[in-house]
């Protein structure tokens, strides 16, 4: 009985996953659109 792997654990590792899944989507959202931005301000100096 000691080593019965319950639904916790199991659980826990999805929940583990979801939150990195869901981190490296919003990581990657703000990283194009900080780069889009940057691309914009760079692009009209004379603004």
């Amino acid at each position: 009985m000691t080593h019965h792997t319950g639904p916790d654990v199991i659980l826990g590792m999805v929940a583990m996953g979801v939150s990195i899944l869901s981190f490296l989507t919003v990581y990657t959202d703000i990283r194009a659109w900080v780069k889009r931005n940057a691309d914009i301000a760079l692009r009209k100096p004379e603004a």
